[in-house]
């Protein structure tokens, strides 16, 4: 939870169709790149481009006791409006954990120039799971494939599954040269092994800009203040400006392992802010009084302020964790406008993402109430299922586009995927040991070990030997 998120209610809570693509299939996206102008992208049109990777991670799902099954094959179309045009053929080869280690995109856009016939996507993974390499080549055919990008990943020796460094590059007039992708994120620990500072670069005009810093203080070993900001791009000038500092102070917790990268942490895991006061939301809002409870990982926020140190205002934030890693919010705004006004408004917003067993986002909708109803952002997600095993056979996205203010609106089919040529993974075999006698650990999303007798609802990443999975528990 950051609490810029949740007070900044209609505009920083809408999210966007690409967004959600971007957070569904990117595999090792930079999450930093949106930060500063992509330079280096200009010089990369001059080289074609590959396809999206448009696939969801597509968890495998037992049939029986020996037999799990993942698509072999892919169509991903688009919708013009008027009728369906492919777009892209994919074709996958797993490991036997379900993993994608070769991922071939064939263009089905012959006309395209502009997108390379075919590419061959591979990824390396580590015993833990994790992607530590990726190599793309690109060609007129499959046998003939030459270098267009490759990345190399590092992680934090203690969050897991934290990235400390991705390095990706692309191959340009002839030479390797590193791209926008490439990223860092510099953890530094004190004596007790308590995260105090960890700064966040991007790659930009030829170096790593530092885009995001975060600072935390501690009592003993309890986090008491937490500062955090980020770089922005002044709109009017074009330069680079740190936003003020974002500050919790007078940290209270029900509990915490001093892992602290970013605020959107402090109320999940291990890691359970009780209350604090913040300061540097605003300019028109200070001190503000926060109040966390929790039923599991589910957890309510109370925040209390003065706006513009005049107007009592109380925002409560009611999040609620959904299977296969979805979610809703409901936040409430209350405002006493008096005695200058004589009134008291209320604003309502709605949050929900939601997703079937294989990872297919079925519903991402924002809704707020502000004097009416409307309908900030919308899509859904039809997953077509096949009647005899209940694996997906074809995927359809539909976005609504709302009349502005309102409730009411149209709906637009935007793409689709179709499932083929499902391949049993009970018949891949791993050179390495499984090591399936293993004790399992458990560690959340973002890499810390979880006490396995004592797991609260959410995905966890199972560990047992060289095998890794996604579990759910509800």
């Amino acid at each position: 939870m950051r609490l810029k998120t949740s007070i900044a209610l209609a505009a920083a809570l809408a999210a966007s169709t690409a967004a959600l693509n971007a957070a569904e299939y990117a595999l090792t996206a930079n999450p930093y790149a949106s930060k500063v102008p992509a330079a280096l992208r200009e010089r990369q049109k001059e080289a074609v481009g590959v396809q999206a990777r448009m696939l969801p991670s597509q968890a495998a799902r037992s049939n029986g006791a020996e037999h799990r099954w993942k698509p072999g094959t892919a169509i991903y179309s688009t919708f013009s409006g008027i009728s369906w045009r492919d777009i892209g053929k994919y074709s996958f080869t797993y490991d036997s954990e379900g993993r994608t280690i070769a991922e071939l995109q064939e263009s089905l856009e012959k006309e395209n120039t502009t997108i390379v016939p075919f590419a061959l996507i591979k990824t390396t993974y580590d015993d833990l799971g994790r992607p530590v390499s990726v190599e793309i080549t690109v060609g007129d055919t499959p046998d003939n494939l030459g270098p267009y990008q490759r990345q190399r990943i590092t992680y934090d020796p203690v969050l897991k599954y934290t990235v400390a460094e991705q390095l990706s590059e692309s191959y340009l007039g002839g030479e390797w040269v590193t791209d926008d992708q490439s990223y860092k994120q510099v953890i530094t620990r004190n004596e007790n092994g308590d995260i105090v500072d960890m700064t966040a670069s991007t790659w930009y005009d030829e170096e790593y800009l530092e885009v995001e810093k975060i600072h935390t203080t501690y009592d003993g070993r309890t986090p008491k203040t937490i500062q955090a900001r980020s770089l922005g791009q002044n709109a009017e000038t074009g330069d680079f400006e740190w936003s003020a500092d974002e500050v919790y102070s007078d940290c209270e917790w029900f509990e915490t392992d001093g892992q602290i990268i970013s605020l959107n942490e402090i109320t999940t895991g291990n890691n359970k802010i009780k209350s604090a006061t913040v300061n540097g939301l605003d300019k028109l809002i200070t001190d503000v009084k926060m109040q966390v409870t929790y039923d599991g990982e589910d957890y309510t926020s109370t925040l209390e302020y003065k706006y513009a140190g005049m107007f009592p205002t109380t925002q409560t934030s009611e999040y609620t964790y959904l299977p296969y890693g979805g979610h809703k919010q409901k936040i409430v705004m209350l405002q006493d406008l008096r005695p200058y006004y004589e009134e008291t408004t209320e604003m309502i917003q709605n949050v929900t993402q939601t997703y079937d067993e294989y990872y297919n986002l079925t519903e991402a909708k924002v809704d707020k109430f502000f004097g009416h109803a409307s309908i900030e952002s919308w899509v859904a997600g039809d997953v077509a299922y096949d009647p005899t095993n209940g694996y997906p056979t074809e995927y359809l996205r539909r976005e609504f586009t709302p009349i502005q203010d309102s409730t009411e609106g149209d709906w637009g089919d935007v793409y689709k995927i179709v499932y083929s040529d499902y391949v049993d993974l009970a018949g891949i075999e791993d050179i390495a040991s499984d090591e399936t006698d293993a004790a399992p650990e458990y560690y959340t999303i973002d890499g810390r070990k979880a006490d396995k007798d004592n797991l609260g609802r959410g995905i966890y990443i199972r560990v047992c030997g060289s095998k890794s999975e996604k579990v759910l528990v509800k």
